[in-house]
Parts: C-alpha cells; structure tokens; sequence
C-alpha cells in the first residue's frame, strides 16, 4: 500500500502540491481526500475508527479488569452481592475512562508540551507497568506487594538524575 502511495506521490503534482514540505505524514491522508471516491473514503474512515474503538476497548477492559482484582474485589470481599461487584466495575472502568480521555486531551493540546513531558511520563509510567506485568507474570505477587514495588520504583525514578528531563523555559522549571 505504502509503495502504491508513494508511486501516486510522485506522478501526482496536486498531491505533492498538497503535502508540506518534509511532512510526509501528511500523505496518506491527502491521499485519501485527493484520490479515492467518496464511498471508499467513508469505509476507510469508519475501518480506522473502529481499529481505534477496539485497541481502546482492550485497553479499557484491561485496565478495569487489573484494578479490580487487585485493588477493589478484595476490599469488597467474597460475600458480596453480585450488585456491589457490579456497580463497582461500572465505576471503575469510568474512572479509567475519564483517565484516559484527560491524559489524551492533556498530549492533543500542545505537540511541544506533550514531547516536553515525555521523561516525566516514563519516570511514572515504568514503575507501574512492572507492576502490571509483574501482577501477571507471577500469581503469588498480591496488591500490597505490588504497590511497594511500584512505590519504591517511583522512588527511585523520581531520584535519578535526568528523571524530569532537562531544565525549559515554559515548563514549570522541571
């Protein structure tokens, strides 16, 4: 597709006309506006939403999933009713939600703000993903565990030199 893409690029002066100048990015989507017919273009459009809907999902469910089990099934404890269980992963995949969707509106609102921020994202980040993983890998690895091994991964992240990147003006000074 990539090479059918870039044969058009070059044999078509309105698309080349179209894409800035070292943006290359910009292609596939003047591609699509400059080359395929209308029908085409809405299924294409619909195909990626729905690629985009389902990695959210999984994400979704994943995340809703880990902290129920590890965090809210044994606070709740086994005897109670299936409506608490449920109302409880309700509220807990809305959290993850409004999560996810701040985070993303955070990184849309600027594309300098959000490569600025990226060595704050890995210093957060890392420690609760080994945690995640660490969850997964190994059954025995229980909540309480698992949050000190975060916690001291944090702790350690955030004590290392170049944790917070480099020093910008804009930025809060970090």
């Amino acid at each position: 597709m990539g090479l059918a893409v870039g044969a058009v690029y070059l044999a078509s002066e309105p698309l080349r006309a179209a894409v800035p100048q070292g943006r290359l990015d910009y292609l596939m989507p003047h591609f699509i506006v400059l080359h395929l017919p209308a029908g085409v273009r809405g299924l294409l459009v619909a195909a990626i939403l729905a690629a985009a809907m389902s990695s959210l999902d999984s994400a979704l469910n994943s995340l809703s999933a880990s902290t129920l089990r590890d965090f809210v099934e044994p606070r709740l404890g086994p005897q109670a009713p299936e409506s608490h269980r449920l109302l409880a992963s309700r509220l807990v995949t809305l959290g993850w939600g409004v999560a996810i969707v701040a985070f993303g509106s955070s990184s849309a609102i600027s594309p300098a703000a959000s490569s600025r921020h990226q060595p704050h994202r890995r210093t957060l980040l890392r420690p609760a993903a080994g945690g995640l993983r660490l969850r997964h890998l190994d059954r025995r690895a229980r909540g309480p565990g698992v949050l000190a091994g975060v916690a001291a991964g944090l702790a350690l992240n955030a004590g290392s030199p170049g944790a917070w990147g480099r020093s910008c003006s804009g930025c809060g000074g970090t």
